[in-house]
């Protein structure tokens, strides 16, 4: 292994991992964790994965995989905020946070990699193991239910305002 390669290949996905484990957990401490179990795995198998957007792929399939290991333990539904850097703890969320955090969990990750990490379908559907189609409704379904709570959101701060 070469791990000038691993090292760069590290630092080019650190921070978009890193902002990808922030949204699913909505927790810095998680985050941090299953980026790091998350690099570390790959690591170990890094050789097997040639191909660069194969390594990235895999990358990400395995923080999918190790968010759902945590969910499964803790029971818990966490909260994701839709921002390009973490909030702190006691910041504001935004609307759009709200209407992303009460999305169903499937549809949320599909929202993320798609919208906010830039994925393709086709990546997306290979990190999450299930057909274009599937992720395609999924950020369709996103899309509609975020649009549905923003509208609603806008008609009562207008109500109000009057």
């Amino acid at each position: 292994m070469d791990n000038k390669e691993y090292e760069d290949f590290y630092h080019e996905n650190a921070d978009r991992v890193f902002r990808f484990c922030y949204r699913l957990t909505g927790d810095r401490t998680k985050a941090e964790d299953i980026a790091s179990e998350a690099f570390g795995i790959c690591y170990l198998k890094f050789d097997n994965v040639r191909v660069e957007s194969a390594q990235t792929t895999y990358l990400f399939r395995i923080v999918v995989r190790l968010w759902g290991n945590q969910q499964r333990k803790d029971r818990l539904a966490t909260l994701v905020p839709f921002t390009r850097q973490p909030k702190e703890d006691h910041e504001m969320r935004l609307d759009l946070d709200v209407a992303i955090e009460r999305l169903p969990s499937a549809q949320r990750v599909a929202l993320i990699l798609v919208k906010a990490e830039g994925m393709t379908h086709a990546e997306t559907a290979e990190i999450l193991g299930v057909p274009i189609g599937t992720i395609q409704s999924r950020v369709f379904q996103a899309l509609k239910g975020v649009r549905k709570h923003l509208m609603a959101t806008e008609s009562k701060e207008i109500t109000v305002e009057n």
